[in-house]
């Protein structure tokens, strides 16, 4: 099943049509229209749309590796950055510890730039077992705290459909 699929599933609205310049995935809500129930799991032409400022880019573990090696990684995070969204998320499949397929110098590099990232600011999130709970957590925590931003926001705007 594709990451969209699992997503939907799930009841959460997607829009996996559209390109974007950077990152790729990025959350927005938007206005419910005629109740709760209404437009559930489509998006509407006519619809505005809030950008939440979560930005999310996928890597495989080994795809992360090469991106450091040959400078994509540092570039990433700069457009990233320049986005100006409040969170900005990496989101790597897989384990640099389990991972044959890494060298010890990309292992160490995987390692390296994880903390770095970290402490610029970004959130850095594993699909290992060990780390799914802990990424699936701080996702929730971080989505928590965007309802409840959208909720000050509304009460201080008209949303208009």
């Amino acid at each position: 099943m594709q990451l969209v699929d699992r997503i939907r599933a799930r009841g959460v609205a997607v829009d996996a049509e559209h390109h974007l310049p950077v990152g790729d995935a990025l959350w927005v809500a938007r206005p419910r229209l005629g109740g709760a129930a209404a437009g559930a799991g489509s998006f509407g032409a006519a619809r505005e749309l809030h950008v939440l400022g979560f930005l999310l880019e996928r890597k495989g573990v080994k795809d992360l590796a090469q991106s450091i090696k040959d400078q994509r990684y540092g570039q990433q995070k700069y457009f990233m950055t320049m986005a100006g969204m409040s969170r900005n998320f990496y989101l790597v499949e897989g384990d640099p510890e389990l991972d044959d397929s890494l060298t010890e110098v990309e292992r160490k590099a995987v390692k390296t730039a994880t903390l770095q990232t970290n402490l610029a600011g970004f959130h850095m999130l594993f699909t290992t077992c060990g780390h799914a709970q802990n990424a699936h957590a701080h996702v929730q925590a971080s989505l928590q705290g965007a309802r409840q931003a959208a909720s000050s926001a509304a009460a201080a705007h008209t949303w208009r459909p």
